[in-house]
């Protein structure tokens, strides 16, 4: 057996090399959506921010719905400012091209301000949705500042089971609601399109830019949580 310490040096560095190298790709799978931020700093000066509610161009109404409810847990969580949501049923809520996007005009600022009496407004739509075997989300997420017009943060993006990434997204995320199996939680989330949401808005809010030193809070457990824990129960006993 050749054991020339050089050899033995240029094969453990290559091990290493290997290692990192995994180490980077998993961190780059688990790193936030692409987002738009204009500026931190002027995200951190809002105090409050009403979320309307997602607009729903793809799937059942009741996907938008709900996504919208676990976008403002996400997001509240996260501590970047007060968020208040809307209904699309709210007096003061008036229909918002998806077309449109950020660009709204100056009657439409000043309508949303005088009707909810925020900094900003969040608005939205799901713009894609496929249920099991392979669920997908797509989603189209902008802050508003209402009193410049400017926005101030979106993310325009899809979350497929099928993608690793996404996957490996999932594993943590669903690994943090108790641990199990991994695998497991994905075949949930492929069935419960709640689950899945729940998962996409938590993959939001990480988008988020928070102040240094800001703790999340803890987030009540939501009812696709409590349904996961409880059929991973009975998977498991």
């Amino acid at each position: 057996m050749n054991t020339h310490p050089a050899r033995i040096l240029r094969g453990g560095l290559g091990l290493a090399l290997l290692a990192l190298a995994g180490c980077g790709e998993r961190k780059a799978a688990l790193a936030p959506v692409p987002a738009y931020v204009r500026s931190p700093q002027a995200i951190w000066r809002l105090r409050r921010v009403v979320l309307v509610e997602l607009d729903s161009q793809a799937g059942p109404p009741e996907v938008a719905k709900s996504l919208s409810e676990s976008v403002r847990v996400a997001f509240g969580a996260r501590r970047a400012f007060t968020l208040d949501s809307a209904p699309a049923s709210e007096p003061g809520v008036f229909a918002i091209a998806p077309s449109e996007g950020p660009r709204l005009t100056l009657e439409q600022l000043a309508k949303l301000r005088s009707a909810f009496g925020c900094d900003a407004v969040m608005i939205g739509s799901v713009d894609g949705f496929a249920p099991y075997p392979d669920a997908r989300l797509a989603v189209r997420l902008w802050l508003i500042d209402l009193r410049s017009g400017r926005l101030l943060w979106g993310v325009d993006h899809a979350w497929q089971v099928s993608d690793p990434a996404t996957a490996e997204k999932m594993n943590r995320y669903f690994g943090s609601l108790g641990g199990g199996d991994g695998d497991d939680a994905i075949r949930l989330a492929q069935m419960s399109p709640r689950a899945f949401g729940e998962f996409v808005a938590w993959d939001l809010a990480r988008a988020l830019p928070v102040p240094p030193g800001t703790v999340e809070a803890t987030p009540r457990r939501t009812k696709a949580e409590r349904v996961y824990e409880a059929a991973r129960n009975i998977c498991t006993n």
